[in-house]
């Protein structure tokens, strides 16, 4: 009997599922051995008390001479690198340019000590001395700097000495300290101006310990732990959010850190000054309204507990709890895809950002490279172009495009488009000028371009493409490997951050004034119990801020993608050259770039359905050319508009504009005069045209082109005329 049956095909299968689960976990362990081993490497250099940086094998020393400039620091360098190479523990050693750094690679992590001390000592020879390199506001760090991580840690540690503190002391009933010390802790703690000052005096890390240190002996002596506990969930975000990014740096390094790759250093004097957020100037606004209703308060019922309760209900501490939240769970998650966020206070202002300047280049689908198999037939415009697009749409940012003259097909979806004899950096200073913040993204050629180079940091937000075979711009916030990819999640980021912040500061005023409306309500003479509630109204409120912030930086980083969209006159290719070309274009969806799991071409209804929001008709993309595709075929969609039951909704039924049962809806009161006889079908509404968005703008478009009032006017004479060129 059992020879009867054909037993091949089954353990044919059973054989592929077990290769498939053995390399799952293989995969699985060797990606958590290399996460803890990065993570190792980040202690190691935080804990350390070496001033260069080390990650296994791999060293960067930070070399300067005293008096010498940066012109004459890099020939004695790279003569420092070339006796290195004389080591037989050295593999590599070069002067990076960009990030003014000696990279030296070693043999084995064992050696990498001997090289490190055989590299001091060669510089020290030739005049030159280790520096760690200039403070986090004085300069661009490495992007490997432990001092970000030692900063979070210690302040995390403060927060949780004060909270034992105040619990310890709660249980043993001591006396509380007066809550005009609180007060005024709290109100210089999140003052706008006190925090500058103390910034300008101790430095960025010196001003976040001291205000920590500070934060957490008031209110360890007060006896309120609660606002320590969640000073202490955000300072535990922030400090994930610090180690990620430097392990992130190790794990791209052997990408980004090449000798043969064009390394741009940060260009000073270019970087516009930060704007204030509005989490920032809600804080100066409460701060005075806390002062001013504290002084009512004490001319009022003449007691300073009660006017230092009023100081602390207006406090704006918890309008900054939603959107920290925010941005330290995605910094972590962007990190842990692969993007390298080089300034974090930067990246915060994507929360105010209404501009986008794109550079043609970014939209440029690269060629494929001499040793690389060639392509049928090439795209010039980069399959994600249409996405980020989209996602700058939605954001509700203003489009402007520089240098993309030929691209045509994808150009005329900008609001403006720059002429082409102006500088990149030009059109980003014009629309500052202008009052706008402005989100510059860019690919730096491999040959680095003067213009891009020095028009990237010219934006409040400057975003760089790293991906193929672009330079490395050091300059730059932030370093997208995966090119547009990590652009679009980027920019689908700044309505959740809006989103955040609105919600952080209405539920802070909620707070405030029901914290201020208790206060005159207590009796002076009342005793006041502090066991039932120790927290205040406000306090209790605070903990749902960062959850949402959580939230929504979560549901951020795992939106799924889009399906790229290929420019390709399908009609034109023979058939196999059409199946290489989608092999080669599309590729394996991964966590970055997996595709959406509902198609971007919906039916008629869904179209319908959806009509409000502005989303580009893919009749072109997916895994095949269709028909509607093609570039010979009319493009034009219909839908159905919803017709909705007009009884009452205790009595409505469930019937839509859909192909369901006519019975149900002719037997409804609320649908049977309009509806059709019973047996046949319902009648479909009139057609409404779907307009591709390369033929029409987004109605939310502010102002430019005049393609879409209908004027005859070029785009680069509107952008003219606009900016006063």
């Amino acid at each position: 009997m059992l020879a009867l049956l054909d037993v091949a095909p089954l353990a044919g299968a059973v054989a592929g599922a077990a290769a498939g689960m053995a390399r799952g976990t293989v995969h699985g362990v060797t990606s958590l051995h290399d996460t803890t081993r990065r993570l190792t490497h980040v202690a190691r250099n935080a804990l350390g008390a070496d001033r260069h940086w080390r990650a296994g094998h791999r060293v960067h020393l930070a070399l300067r001479h005293p008096d010498a400039t940066v012109g004459a620091l890099a020939p004695l360098a790279r003569k420092a690198a070339a006796e290195l190479l004389e080591h037989p523990d050295v593999v590599a050693a070069y002067w990076d340019e960009g990030l003014a750094r000696l990279v030296v690679t070693a043999v084995t992590d064992a050696a990498a000590d001997r090289v490190a001390e055989r590299a001091v000592t060669v510089a020290e020879r030739l005049g030159l001395t280790e520096d760690a390199g200039p403070e986090p506001e004085t300069g661009t760090t490495h992007p490997g700097d432990p001092r970000e991580v030692r900063v979070a840690a210690a302040a995390l540690l403060l927060d949780a000495a004060g909270a034992t503190g105040a619990l310890a002391a709660r249980s043993l009933r001591l006396p509380r300290s007066p809550k005009a010390v609180t007060a005024l802790v709290t109100l210089l703690r999140e003052n706008p101006r006190f925090r500058a000052r103390v910034r300008e005096r101790f430095g960025a890390s010196g001003m976040e310990l001291l205000l920590a240190a500070a934060n957490a002996a008031a209110h360890g002596a007060a006896q309120s732990p609660v606002s320590l506990l969640l000073d202490g969930l955000l300072r535990a975000g922030q400090l994930t959010e610090a180690t990620a990014r430097a392990a992130a740096f190790e794990a791209l390094h052997d990408d980004v850190c090449r000798e043969r790759r064009t390394s741009v250093p940060p260009a000073p004097g270019i970087r516009p000054p930060l704007r204030v957020t509005p989490a920032q100037a809600y804080a100066a606004n409460a701060g005075t309204g806390s002062v001013a209703g504290a002084a009512a308060t004490l001319l009022v019922t003449h007691d300073a507990g009660e006017a230092a309760e009023a100081v602390l209900a207006g406090s704006p501490k918890a309008a900054r709890y939603g959107p920290a939240a925010f941005n330290s769970v995605l910094g972590a998650e962007l990190a842990r895809t692969g993007v390298l966020v080089r300034g974090g206070d930067r990246l915060r202002q994507l929360e105010i950002a209404d501009s986008l300047v794109l550079h043609a280049e970014a939209l440029r689908n690269l060629p494929p490279a001499e040793d690389e198999e060639p392509e049928p037939y090439h795209d010039p415009v980069h399959p994600w172009a249409e996405a980020v697009l989209d996602a700058a749409r939605r954001a509700g940012l203003h489009v402007v495009v520089t240098g993309g003259s030929e691209l045509k097909d994808i150009t005329r979806l900008a609001d403006e488009i720059a002429p082409a004899d102006l500088p990149f950096g030009d059109a980003v200073r014009a629309l500052q000028q202008d009052g706008h913040i402005v989100v510059s993204v860019a690919r730096v050629p491999a040959g680095g371009d003067p213009d891009v180079a020095d028009g990237l940091p010219a934006g409040d937000v400057a975003i760089a493409l790293t991906d193929g075979r672009s330079a490395v711009p050091w300059g730059a916030d932030a370093l997208a490997p995966a090119g547009l990819a990590d652009v679009w999640r980027l920019l689908t980021a700044i309505p959740a951050a809006r989103r955040v912040g609105r919600r952080s500061q209405t539920l802070a005023r909620a707070g405030a004034a029901l914290s201020g409306l208790l206060v005159p309500r207590r009796h002076p003479r009342r005793p006041r119990v502090a066991a039932a509630h120790p927290a205040r109204p406000g306090e209790r409120r605070r903990g749902g801020r960062p959850r949402h912030g959580w939230t929504e930086a979560v549901r951020v980083a795992r939106a799924a993608p889009p399906e790229p969209r290929l420019h390709v006159p399908w009609h034109a290719l023979e058939p196999h050259e059409a199946h290489t070309l989608l092999r080669h274009a599309a590729p394996r969806p991964n966590r970055r770039t997996r595709p959406a799991r509902r198609p971007r071409a919906a039916a008629g209804a869904r179209l319908a359905d959806r009509s409000r929001r502005a989303r580009p008709l893919d009749l072109g993309g997916g895994r095949g050319p269709p028909r509607a595709g093609r570039p010979l075929t009319p493009v034009l969609a219909t839908a159905r508009s919803p017709r909705r039951c007009s009884a009452p909704w205790w009595t409505r039924c469930s019937w839509s504009a859909r192909w369901t049962s006519t019975r149900s809806r002719a037997a409804c009161s609320g649908c049977a005069p309009s509806g059709p006889s019973p047996g046949s079908p319902p009648a479909s509404s009139p057609a409404r045209a779907v307009i591709s968005p390369t033929a029409a703008r987004s109605p939310s478009t502010p102002r430019g082109c005049g393609r879409a009032t209908g004027s005859t006017s070029s785009p680069a004479t509107s952008y003219r005329r606009t900016r006063g060129w």
